[in-house]
Order: structure tokens, then sequence, then C-alpha cells
């Protein structure tokens, strides 16, 4: 199972809302007690990393660049001020870490 949409948004500190349901896909031959998406199986694995849930456990989601991606897509199936806080904190983050990266390059100069 990975983690995606607002569940993965929120395990990457990107939503301060917690999700009123996990929402996950998985691989079709199984189900479980989340809201589920079918992925195709040579897409599957695309994207997945471990992070550390807020109660200390690894859990696989999909990277950020994929859940926006994943977002964007299902966007008439997430609530839109979801939508446009991550996005917003997104490129905010990707603007810090753009930043960091030239100062480090200047300090190791």
């Amino acid at each position: 199972m990975i983690y995606l949409h607002e569940t993965a948004l929120f395990l990457h500190d990107i939503s301060e809302r917690t999700p009123p349901k996990l929402t996950a896909t998985v691989p079709s031959t199984l189900a479980g007690r989340v809201k589920v998406y079918y992925g195709k199986p040579d897409l599957f694995e695309l994207g997945a990393v471990l992070l550390t849930s807020k109660l200390g456990h690894q859990v696989r989601a999909y990277d950020l660049e994929r859940t926006i991606l994943e977002i964007l897509r299902s966007r008439s199936r997430v609530d839109a001020q979801l939508i446009f806080a991550a996005l917003k904190l997104y490129t905010f983050f990707m603007l810090r870490i753009s930043i960091n990266s030239e100062n480090t390059q200047r300090l190791s100069a």
C-alpha cells in the first residue's frame, strides 16, 4: 500500500489537515479499509518513498512531486482549498531548496 492524495500531503507536512480517511493505492489484488485507487502495475512503484508518520511508524507514500501530480489529476475529487494550499506550500518548499542549494554552491567555491 502506498499513501497518496490528502494522506501523502499530510505525511509530507504540506497539509495541516489530518485526512478524515486514509487515501492509498494498492495493487489491484488487495482491498482494505481505506479509500482505494488502483494503479497500473508498471507505474505503481514510481515515486514511492518511505516516510515517518506522526506516530513514528514507517509508511510508504508517493514522493511530493507525484503527490502533487496525482492531486491535480484527481482535482474533481479533492477539495479545491487543499489543492491551492498544497501548491502554495510546494512552491515555497521548492524555492527554499533552490536557494539553499545555491548558497551551498557559493560557500563551497
